[in-house]
């Protein structure tokens, strides 16, 4: 007789998925996209967005050279919101740099989902974490729920 054992949670497969292939900070760089209207306004976030995130340093794009000025005051406000946000993530610099602001294109809190074409970094992503699924039905729901989260958020 086979001894029956406690199904496995998706969060500890997730969890273990992102874990396992290195994908902490690509996830923590979206979440940060996802929180910037809310960690830094509404009039910063039109004119900024998160760049990239390596090892505690954080990297803010502005559109021009006023904006990378007004935010060099503003920069300590800035490091503890996005501290405050992602608390266990041990940000230890930010940094402003001219380039190419990205828009979010939604109200903060909208439930909105726009339809946009998944980066290919997103599509794998999706496809190696949905591969730990051995149901075929729950690979296919965790597709679309991932899916649909990245199109809303990102």
């Amino acid at each position: 007789m086979r001894k029956l054992t406690k199904p496995t949670s998706m969060a500890k497969i997730l969890s273990s998925t992102i874990k396992q292939h290195g994908w902490t900070e690509p996830m923590e760089q979206h979440r940060l996209w996802s929180k910037w209207t809310k960690i830094v306004g509404d009039a910063v976030a039109a004119h900024t967005s998160p760049g990239k995130w390596n090892r505690g340093d954080v990297v803010i794009y502005v559109e021009n050279a006023s904006w990378l000025q007004e935010l060099q005051y503003m920069k300590v406000e800035v490091l503890s919101r996005i501290r405050r946000e992602f608390p266990t993530h041990g940000v230890r610099t930010v940094r402003f740099e001219v380039g190419k602001v990205l828009k979010s294109g939604r109200n903060p809190g909208s439930q909105e989902i726009r339809s946009r074409k998944l980066r290919a970094e997103e599509v794998e992503f999706i496809g190696q974490v949905a591969q730990e699924v051995k149901d075929d039905e729950m690979r296919q729901i965790i597709q679309r729920a991932m899916t649909k989260a990245f199109q809303r958020n990102g």
